[in-house]
């Protein structure tokens, strides 16, 4: 993707409302994901992280910018001729409760992206993706109160693959999940990963996880990528100070804890010159009315202190 953005606008009155302004909730990124490859996009809670996600899915609509999808620009696409992509592309939400219809029993829920598609399926082709997310055929019967939070979301990946996409858009799949399923659904990724070739784009706030998935990873902060590169290049020498300091917040990495000051500005009002310079411990002059560019090839940043 090229230059994307999503911006929410702001109104103001009721009988006469007008545009008061704008949240910059995707501004102006651009990375690309190799075929097969896992793609780690990392980032505090209302960095915009899920926006670009569903952005690049158009389940939310760019405001401006490119999305290529093996040379076709999906950001023009109307509804009618968005619906091949839809079959390309698949998302798993992060709450697998609310993504889940309650009055449809889970063989229903993954039937049903059979049916939307016009691929030929029927129970068999169902028990067979219970059977590929390591759960019994006769879960097919359940509805989803009847279900743990973790089988809930393996119903959701199997309904991800009943189309088999090419893309995966994982947006924080296992946040909601208890510690011990996580790696449970973790593992289940990877593994399916393998088996289908398959491309993922992994959306999480939490680096552990990040590192035990991501080939790449792509650091965003209030609507900007900040950081991108290979997941041992970031993990063992990040560049970027809020990069350092997410990382010295993990669990058991206190020793050299790099705290943050201050609260996330709001995206309706983001700082100029670069949006961490308010928080940063190695903020310069200009830091506060440049906008850094990015630099670097590989392992890339977008930082004052690498010219």
């Amino acid at each position: 993707m090229t230059d994307l953005r999503k911006y929410y606008p702001l109104t103001r009155g009721f009988l006469y409302s007008r545009i008061a302004g704008e949240v910059k909730a995707v501004d102006g990124i651009s990375f690309c994901i190799s075929k097969g490859e896992t793609l780690g996009l990392v980032g505090e809670s209302g960095c915009g992280k899920s926006t670009l996600g569903r952005t690049i899915i158009r389940l939310e609509e760019p405001t401006s910018g490119k999305i290529m999808y093996n040379g076709t620009d999906i950001s023009s696409l109307d509804r009618r001729n968005l619906k091949w992509f839809r079959k390309e592309a698949q998302i798993i939400f992060q709450d697998p409760h609310s993504s889940l219809d309650p009055r449809m029993t889970a063989g229903d829920s993954i039937g049903e992206a059979l049916g939307i598609h016009g691929i030929k399926g029927d129970t068999s082709s169902v028990a067979e993706l219970l059977e590929k997310v390591g759960l019994p055929t006769d879960f097919a019967l359940r509805y989803p109160h009847e279900l743990s939070g973790g089988q809930k979301q393996r119903i959701g990946i199997a309904r991800a693959l009943a189309v088999q996409p090419k893309l995966i858009i994982a947006d924080e799949p296992v946040s909601a999940l208890d510690i011990s399923v996580q790696a449970q659904v973790l593992n289940l990724l990877m593994d399916l990963q393998r088996e289908y070739s398959l491309t993922l784009l992994f959306i999480a706030h939490n680096l552990s996880v990040i590192r035990h998935i991501a080939d790449r990873v792509a650091v965003m902060y209030l609507g900007k990528l900040v950081e991108q590169g290979s997941s041992d290049d970031v993990f063992n020498n990040p560049f970027h100070p809020y990069t350092r300091a997410l990382l010295s917040a993990i669990p058991g990495k206190n020793a050299g804890r790099v705290p943050l000051q201050g609260e996330v500005p709001s995206p309706v009002n983001p700082p100029k010159g670069c949006r961490f310079h308010t928080r940063c411990p190695k903020s310069m002059k200009v830091c506060e009315g440049v906008e850094p560019q990015v630099s670097g090839t590989g392992h890339m940043v977008a930082c004052h202190l690498y010219k």
